[in-house]
């Protein structure tokens, strides 16, 4: 009989359901089991719970942080423990530089969807080695990976004319999902140029992302622009 199985399914249940022992007992399930199908659903009903019962994961919320990152060191575990770093903000600058080390050093065996939601998580965070770090991974072969990371750059401060400049020219990448994905995060840093040629895009998605961040920089004659754009959608 699979009481593994069954048990993941309760520990799932927990979260799903919320209240106000939840959080302790996904914790300690966390931090004690050696079952890892249970500490996977441990972990993901914790990140759950972070969308529908939020205010029960505020202040001590008794995870214990090292716990997670070494099940982010298991393949087993790897995927729900990055999902509930991305989730709940548990990380914080002194844990940067494990987390990035192991990144570099279990590169081949962490898929993209584990490395993705790691960087999400580290976005949050003001550590000087994440810039560096995030841009190594913008030129990931997995777009998953560089999509993140290039969202990731756009909400940090960008601190020097050469990184601004990447990320215009990341912007301008012949890639429609990552040109949008650097507009919504990274509106601020485009220049009018880049914004310019952005509009004058084939891709319409590309070209409303555009728009919008030209309106947030409010340029001059915006609102006709906007106007011309939306008549000529209309007429397709």
């Amino acid at each position: 009989k699979d009481t593994g199985g069954v048990r993941a399914a309760m520990v799932l249940a927990i979260g799903n359901l919320g209240g106000e022992q939840s959080v302790p007992i996904l914790a300690r399930l966390i931090e004690e089991t050696e079952d890892h199908r249970v500490a996977n659903a441990a972990m993901q009903g914790l990140g759950i719970m972070s969308v529908f019962h939020r205010h029960l994961l505020t202040g001590d919320t008794e995870i214990e942080v090292a716990r997670v990152i070494e099940r982010l060191r298991n393949d087993e575990t790897a995927l729900m423990a990055s999902f509930l770093l991305a989730r709940v903000s548990l990380l914080r600058d002194p844990h940067v530089p494990d987390v990035i080390a192991l990144l570099k050093e279990k590169h081949a065996s962490l898929d993209s969807a584990t490395q993705a939601f790691v960087i999400r998580a580290l976005s949050r965070l003001g550590h000087k080695d994440i810039t560096p770090f995030l841009w190594e991974k913008v030129r990931s072969e997995s777009s998953a990976v560089q999509i993140a990371a290039a969202q990731a750059l756009g909400i940090r401060t960008l601190t020097s004319t050469e990184q601004i400049q990447a990320l215009n020219e990341l912007a301008l990448a012949d890639n429609p999902v990552l040109q949008v994905s650097v507009l919504q995060s990274g509106r601020r840093w485009m220049t009018p140029q880049t914004l310019k040629t952005l509009r004058e895009s084939d891709n319409t998605w590309v070209q409303s992302e555009a728009f919008l961040a030209t309106n947030d920089k409010a340029q001059p004659n915006v609102q006709k622009l906007v106007k011309a754009w939306l008549e000529i959608i209309s007429e397709r």
